[in-house]
């Protein structure tokens, strides 16, 4: 295989005329007027004058045109008339132009001009693109085999394309042969983004509505006469191999399972990497991945991943077998199976080109080994037939026998000459394979830095942007590649990426700890104030411990900086360790910082007051706002001015939306609409956070919407099975939604992980007293003393319980015993004192309901028990009264 072999005209027979190709899928049309006048385009930009008509797709027209400032040819692509300027398709349409206008790569058509019309509708101008689809290349080969050479070096240039778009976090998410544009020279242009997504909008703060997120078309457009449907995606028909609409984009004879089955989230750099196998598998084989009779049988093939049909012509086409080994990785069901990114698979291919191009210089090589030998033979073989004549010839003379001696004497020394000649040229042959040899070392040595190098970068941002996930399958990939050699001098930075993620993680789950609200209440510092020190010792840097200057050292450059300036900030918070501030005031030498610090370490409440009033406190960095924000000594209303002053740079920031919803939770309806809102959009910047999920859910809880929070909290505990306080939550949304079934199973499910957790039990005991379960519910109050014999709750539940069953003297004494444990809750009294009544013991009755009104005066219902009792008490004093015997009269003797 060579780098570059262009087509020669002989291999396009059978081809139509090259087609100008632009980014959407387009049906090609033959030349015509143009739909939009070039009036209507002028008044645009006074700038294309439009030619005819080339192509027509689900969103746009394309035109050829005449750039009339530099006086070129261009593409020209206008909305058509049946979108408004400020629909769907017109926001996907300029997200497409904008996407592809960052894409600034030679494998990537390039954007010249965006604008609108005096309608509102846009337009782009573009390259003009002439050439044959790779689709119509394969279609016009004559056998399998045919420039197989030419299009695995077209691959190879496609590969690199998404391989850039890859790291600048763009999707394709329509890769397919028909998208691909192959000139006559062998450059290559991937086409059609119309579908593409981008990955990180949310990590560079971008709040825009973004087109290029997924979403179901509002509806579909018939195409009269066609039979097709355009839809807000561009144009779809029932063919297998055409881009499909709604809530499946792409196409179904190149569609990786995730994508078919709508998975939208799981939709990532490996289901491109599955479309560049499926082009792959048409190279070799001729055809696509899928194959069936329409489209939505392709879509049920795409959707199960049914790939026996495909592994089985790749292994019959009579290809390379690491060819097919690779289109078979790229073709994996799994995402995790596949090379993580296009970047990956480029290299991959060079590899196999660079493997066969040694290969057959080899065999170029021993050929003319062979070809000298033979040579030689036949040289040797007329001499000795020439002295045989002269020697018949000179028999009879003395001179003869002199020729001859001669003759042996030359003969002698041109074996001799070459032998020695054949030493040289063997000796060379291996100088030269030792030579080839250890060039291709260096270039594969080289090639597996670079892809390391690559990794580790785009590690290094993820981290920047918060975004664990995409950090830890970068470090991965790089982490597999460093066995394989040339990356001695990355493995220190491939360390550091390593522990840098993996602090990151220990903080997030610090983090969690500390945002966790239980029965409406945060988790107390004591269980996990000692994971900041254990975090950074892992670390391998511990403020106090390790020297200043190793620290700054570490931190200069470091892509989690200010993540960890934050951490040691809320660190000193919770602490307030003076080691720790005296660190922080000389890593991160701020005035004003350090005197917000003095004050938090002092315990001066006051102080920090006053100054977080100050107006600089509204221009933190984000890491800092957060911890001045969420102070609670600071008011609450300037705590949300400074968090939302800081939120303003940075939107997408989790600590900062974290602290914002969590700033002194309030027991009342608008304290929580106020956290639902900031609680929402911490999610939206970090859908895969339990903690988030579970606080919203608890929030959702006390504002009675019980579906909603139900499901909040199961996502939650689907992200975090661990976690007992999540099924805590759970079950108690269950139980006051009146789901009683539900919370059974999922405490029991508790029970079994966590035997001794009282709370489980006591919830079990709630729940199955909600379904009237008498027998089951005692049993487990019991289970909850047994656990925790101080609990007066426990007490008195079990005291209602045994009511219920008529075991009236033992409920009494539960009551009395709950009393005695906790005697300042008004509930314990006033249960006591009601059964008191009911037995008719009034006077201690009394005693208890004075308690409880005492204690709790704005409940009515204790007020009319304890008027109740007292009523009964005169009734029974004059009951007394009347029956009592009259009276004896006294005589004086």
């Amino acid at each position: 295989m060579s780098d570059s072999v262009p087509l020669q005209p002989d291999r396009l027979k059978g081809l139509s005329t090259p087609s100008v190709f632009i980014p959407e899928t387009i049906q090609p049309l033959g030349a015509s007027e143009p739909r939009t006048t070039q009036q209507e385009l002028r008044t645009g930009r006074g700038r294309y004058e439009l030619l005819a008509e080339v192509a027509h797709g689900g969103m746009g027209i394309v035109y050829r045109a005449i750039d009339s400032i530099l006086h070129r040819e261009v593409a020209v692509k206008v909305l058509q008339e049946r979108f408004g300027p400020h629909s769907d398709a017109a926001i996907r349409f300029v997200e497409e132009a904008r996407i592809t206008g960052r894409l600034q790569h030679p494998g990537i058509p390039a954007v010249h001009d965006l604008g609108t019309l005096d309608d509102g509708r846009p337009f782009l101008a573009m390259k003009l693109i002439r050439g044959h689809t790779l689709d119509q290349l394969v279609r016009a080969r004559q056998d399998q085999d045919q420039d197989r050479t030419v299009l695995i070096t077209a691959f190879e240039q496609i590969c690199q394309a998404i391989g850039y778009a890859h790291s600048e976090g763009i999707l394709h998410r329509d890769l397919k042969p028909a998208n691909i544009m192959v000139g006559a020279f062998g450059e290559v242009q991937v086409m059609d983004w119309g579908l593409a997504k981008e990955l990180r909008r949310a990590s560079r703060g971008d709040s825009r509505p973004s087109a290029t997120q997924d979403r179901e078309p509002d509806h579909d457009y018939p195409d009269e006469g066609t039979g097709t449907y355009v839809g807000q995606a561009g144009l779809h028909t029932p063919h297998t191999a055409e881009t499909m609409a709604g809530s499946v984009l792409g196409t179904p004879a190149f569609m990786p399972p995730e994508q078919a089955n709508g998975a939208i989230h799981r939709v990532d750099r490996r289901s491109d990497v599955f479309g560049l196998g499926g082009i792959l598998c048409t190279i070799l084989t001729g055809r696509p991945t899928y194959i069936a009779t329409d489209g939505e049988s392709t879509l049920q093939l795409a959707a199960s991943a049914n790939l026996r049909e495909t592994y089985a012509r790749l292994d019959t086409c009579g290809a390379e077998a690491e060819l097919i080994t690779l289109c078979r990785r790229c073709l994996a069901a799994e995402p995790d199976d596949r090379p993580a990114h296009a970047g990956q698979v480029a290299t991959a291919v060079a590899e196999l080109r660079a493997t066969a191009e040694a290969r057959a210089r080899s065999a170029e090589i021993e050929r003319a080994r062979y070809e000298s030998a033979a040579r030689e033979q036949r040289k040797r073989q007329r001499i000795q037939l020439a002295f045989a004549v002269a020697v018949g010839l000179l028999a009879l003379g003395g001179v003869a026998f002199t020729w001859w001696q001669e003759r042996q004497s030359s003969a002698r020394q041109a074996e001799r000459e070459r032998n020695a000649s054949e030493k040289r040229a063997a000796e060379l042959g291996l100088q030269v394979e030792d030579e080839r040899r250890a060039a291709v070392e260096r270039s594969r040595h080289q090639r597996n830095s670079d892809a390391i190098s690559f990794l580790l970068v785009q590690c290094e941002t993820a981290l920047r942007a918060d975004d664990l996930e995409q950090a830890e399958a970068y470090v991965k990939a790089a982490e597999q590649r460093f066995p394989e050699g040339g990356a001695e001098h990355l493995e220190n930075r491939g360390a550091r990426c390593r522990a840098d993620l993996e602090l990151c993680r220990a903080l997030d789950r610090i983090d969690t700890m500390r945002w966790m609200m239980v029965d409406g209440d945060w988790v107390p510092i004591e269980q996990f104030k000692d994971e900041w020190a254990k975090a950074f010792a892992d670390w391998g840097l511990l403020p106090g411990i390790t020297p200043l200057g190793a620290f700054m050292d570490r931190l200069r450059d470091c892509p989690i900086r200010e993540r960890v300036f934050y951490s040691l900030d809320i660190w000193l918070v919770h602490t307030r360790s003076k080691e720790l501030l005296l660190f922080l005031k000389t890593a991160d030498p701020n005035p004003y910082r350090n005197v917000v610090r003095d004050a938090i370490v002092e315990g001066r409440e006051g102080r920090a007051k006053i100054l977080a009033s100050q107006d600089i406190g509204l221009h933190q960095p984000p890491r800092f706002a957060a911890v001045l924000g969420g102070l609670i000594d600071v008011p609450t209303d300037r705590s949300r001015l400074i968090l939302e002053a800081a939120l303003q740079k940075q939107p997408s920031s989790f600590g900062l939306l974290m602290t914002r919803a969590s700033r002194q939770f309030e027991w009342n309806e608008a304290a929580w609409n106020d956290s639902e809102i900031w609680y929402r959009a911490a999610i939206v910047a970090k859908p895969s956070n339990a903690m988030a999920h579970h606080n919203l859910g608890l929030v959702l809880t006390l504002k009675k919407d019980y579906v909603t929070a139900i499901s909040e909290l199961k996502t939650a505990r689907k992200l975090d099975p661990r976690d007992p306080n999540i099924e805590k939550t759970l079950t108690m949304a269950l139980t006051a939604a009146g789901r009683y079934q539900e919370a059974v199973v999922v405490y029991r499910q508790m029970i079994q992980k966590y035997p001794e957790l009282s709370d489980a039990h006591f919830g079990l005991a709630v729940a199955l007293a909600g379904l009237n379960d008498v027998d089951g519910a005692i049993e487990s109050y019991r289970e909850v003393i047994r656990l925790t014999p101080n609990n007066p709750r426990a007490h008195n539940n079990l005291g209602s319980q045994l009511l219920k069953k008529g075991e009236v003297q033992e409920a009494i004494s539960e009551y009395r015993t709950a009393v005695g444990l906790d005697s300042s809750d008004p509930i314990l009294h006033g249960n006591l004192g009601s059964v008191l009544t009911e037995l008719g013991d009034l006077d201690e009755a009394i005693e208890h309901l004075e308690t409880a009104v005492c204690l709790d005066p704005n409940n009515p219902q204790r007020q009319k028990s304890l008027e109740r009792a007292r009523q009964a008490k005169i009734a029974r004093d004059a009951t007394n009264l009347k029956t009592a015997p009259p009276p004896r009269e006294v005589r004086p003797k």
